[in-house]
């Protein structure tokens, strides 16, 4: 892959399009979500609504209980099911559900086109963000091609949250490349409301001693904790990993052949659930590896989002959104020709084909081998040419 120059950066973004794009998308979004739920398939969007609900109502004390899952379900989506599982477990730390709790005010319908609304501004955002520090054309030709991206369109058909933790992730990187270590912890800190996705970037950042990063990444951290704590109470926080163990059974959370990371693969070569200790093995082994790769910000940050996303224990499909940022760090260094064109539109034929037809985990072994290859044969091999890493890497 040879490094070469962005694509021409010469028309600004224009704001009225992009406006009537998405006032289309919507809607268009939301059909499609309604004609493919059903009383047997739904979708994500239901479990942080009902958590929502469950707080609002005053039940955040028993937000991981099954039985009272079941009765939310019951009462504020479908009163003419019994059920004694909820079809989809609430799996998050509680102060998620702060999120969802104005969209409670609506029916479900009403909140989850509300949803995708803001999850569609907050690619938008990510996008704005990732065009000051990195040199990708200014124009909303990055946002169409996110748009593309069928992990996006399945996470806002899901009404999933990966949208909102890959703008959190991109602000850390922002801050990062800003020279501001706190700040970009702090963020990261944040991000741990879905913290399966980012603990092995955390440990990379630990592996490479950035303290300051750290320190802030400790302090976002703490609140989501100390919300959460303040929701459900000491004895539900406490309760909750034995919680996850006992979810990990459900069979919407524990079918391994649809996970897009390590274990998924694993799965997949072995056809039956691999080891743990195998997992974790390997997934220290890729951890310390994005530690040594690193050489500089954008290149070292972006390998460890992306084998950060590979090692979580638990990773499904739309989990894949989170590789827009490496792939936007990657696509201004390498030469625009027909050929890239031509990878670029088969990553995207690939990818709606394989989501329709459930091969899930082979289409991530695509996106993670197009993604860590391009960035290791483009990082730059310049000593210092970020300078801010040393400022994050320092304790004071």
């Amino acid at each position: 892959m040879e490094t070469g120059q962005a694509p021409a950066n010469s028309t600004p973004a224009r704001n009225g399009p992009l406006l009537i794009f998405l006032l289309l998308l919507t809607p268009i979004l939301v059909a499609k979500h309604i004609a493919l739920e059903s009383a047997t398939n739904r979708w994500d969007f239901q479990a942080f609504y009902l958590g929502a609900e469950m707080v609002s109502h005053g039940e955040g004390s028993r937000l991981y209980d099954f039985d009272r899952q079941a009765a939310a379900q019951m009462r504020y989506v479908d009163p003419t099911r019994q059920v004694t599982l909820p079809d989809l477990p609430f799996l998050y730390p509680a102060a998620i559900t702060l999120l969802f709790f104005p969209f409670t005010r609506f029916p479900m319908v009403a909140a989850y086109a509300l949803w995708t609304a803001i999850n569609l501004l907050m690619l938008v955002a990510t996008l704005r963000l990732l065009q000051k520090v990195l040199p990708l054309p200014q124009d909303n030709r990055p946002l169409l091609a996110a748009v593309l991206f069928s992990p996006v369109y399945f996470c806002l058909l899901k009404g999933q949250v990966s949208l909102l933790i890959l703008l959190i992730v991109a602000l850390g990187f922002y801050f990062l490349l800003r020279s501001r270590p706190l700040l970009a912890g702090f963020a990261l800190g944040l991000a741990t409301l879905k913290f399966q996705v980012v603990l092995g970037l955390l440990a990379v950042l630990a592996l490479r001693r950035m303290w300051r990063v750290l320190a802030g990444s400790a302090i976002g951290a703490s609140v989501v904790a100390g919300l959460s704590v303040l929701i459900t109470g000491w004895h539900a926080a406490a309760q909750y990993p034995t919680y996850l163990r006992q979810v990990a059974y459900h069979e919407r959370v524990s079918y391994t052949p649809v996970n897009v990371n390590l274990r998924g693969m694993l799965w997949q070569l072995l056809r039956h659930e691999p080891a743990v200790w195998l997992v974790a093995l390997l997934s220290v082994a890729l951890l310390i590896l994005a530690t040594v790769a690193w050489n500089d910000i954008a290149t070292g940050f972006s390998i460890a989002v992306t084998l950060s996303l590979l090692t979580s224990y638990h990773a499904h499909y739309e989990e894949l959104s989170l590789l827009l940022l490496p792939l936007a760090v990657l696509m201004p260094r390498v030469r625009w020709n027909r050929a890239l064109i031509g990878i670029a539109g088969l990553v995207v034929v690939v990818g709606y084909i394989t989501l329709f037809s459930g091969l899930h985990t082979l289409f991530s072994v695509l996106c993670y081998g197009l993604v860590i290859f391009g960035l290791w044969r483009t990082r730059p091999t310049m000593e210092g040419k970020f300078t801010a890493e040393r400022d994050v890497m320092a304790v004071t």
